[in-house]
């Protein structure tokens, strides 16, 4: 892995491939409040990259991805482009030995994941998927609730993540871009509910309402290996809502907005949220951490693979495994049956 112990507490170097608004809203906020630095953006509409540098002190503009890859000063890049893009600029960065926090879902396949995470290990490079809301410490409080057995074994799960997408220019209208309802939040409740049971489901069955070959609306249940299952429901069609409840043998828990808690500057407005479990019909409040950045968190645990060696805490390899799910979905959408994970 690329950086010595002289690095080891030196400001990482960034790159920005594009100016996509999740990194004027969260990341290049995240990076500088971790005490990076951002050396350069690439854009190919100039005056976009000019006001992201002039609002974020980023040193230098660049009229192509390529230019930043090749500026010798730049450690690691973020890549935020349209999802059709994931995989060849991840390939490109990896040729230049650049470390990768590229953006959710990691590649629009397992093969292309397959192909990215080969190229950076062979160059080296760290690979890490910007599942900002994993490095929530909420979740963390969740996954040891479980593991304590307050609500017992885990029977299911079920996610939902609803929004009004209005018609009009979005990338995730676009078929051709890796746009729907799957490919964005779906790929979030798929990484919740794969995190919070621990491990990987074996069959899925989902349907979809499409519409201009984009699926608005997707359905998706999952089946795990002891019989535990889990639903995932995603749309662009339905009022703003959040929510993820655990069904156990013996109580439930329900997390409110268990994806986003966090905008620029400080947390959601608004009441506190904290769990509610369920036993005997009882419901009890339980009061959860307060708030911080996740995408802070996020860009720090970053730098720690790099710098350090750390595990990678949102791998490559974990890419995959979510990209298995949602091809799965894929799948049975398509057919109308239930269909069985890939092996590979």
């Amino acid at each position: 892995m690329k950086g010595g112990s002289e690095l080891a507490d030196k400001p990482l170097r960034w790159g920005i491939l594009g100016t996509a608004a999740i990194s004027r809203r969260a990341i290049l906020p995240a990076i500088r409040s971790a005490g990076d630095s951002l050396v350069a953006v690439g854009s190919r509409q100039r005056e976009k990259g000019q006001a992201l540098a002039d609002d974020f002190g980023i040193d230098t503009v660049y009229n192509s991805y390529q230019a930043v890859l090749d500026d010798p000063r730049v450690e690691a890049v973020y890549i935020p482009l349209p999802n059709d893009l994931h995989h060849p600029w991840t390939l490109e960065a990896a040729k230049t030995g650049k470390h990768i926090l590229c953006e959710k879902p990691l590649a629009l396949n397992v093969k292309q994941a397959n192909e990215m995470v080969t190229a950076c290990r062979d160059a080296g490079v760290v690979l890490s998927e910007a599942v900002f809301f994993r490095h929530n410490p909420r979740l963390a409080l969740l996954k040891q609730m479980i593991a304590d057995g307050i609500i017992g074994k885990v029977k299911h799960v079920d996610f939902c993540f609803s929004f009004h997408l209005p018609d009009g220019p979005n990338i995730r209208w676009n078929p051709n871009t890796g746009g729907g309802a799957l490919y964005d939040t779906g790929s979030h409740g798929i990484s919740l509910v794969r995190y919070v049971l621990g491990k990987e489901p074996v069959r899925v069955s989902a349907v979809m309402n499409e519409r201009d070959r984009v699926d608005v609306t997707t359905v998706a249940n999952l089946l795990f290996d002891d019989d535990a299952t889990a639903s995932v429901y995603v749309t662009f069609d339905a009022t703003q809502y959040q929510s993820l409840t655990v069904v156990g043998a013996n109580g439930v828990l329900r997390v409110p907005r268990p994806i986003a808690t966090w905008i620029v500057g400080g947390p959601i407005p608004g009441p506190a949220r904290p769990f509610v479990l369920e036993r005997d019909a009882v419901e009890t409040l339980i009061q959860t951490p307060v708030p911080v950045d996740p995408y802070e968190l996020m860009v720090r645990s970053f730098k720690r693979s790099v710098r350090h060696g750390e595990p990678v805490f949102l791998s490559g390899e974990d890419g995959i495994a979510n990209l298995k799910v949602i091809e799965a979905c894929q799948r049975s959408a398509t057919s109308g049956r239930s269909e069985a994970l890939a092996a590979r």
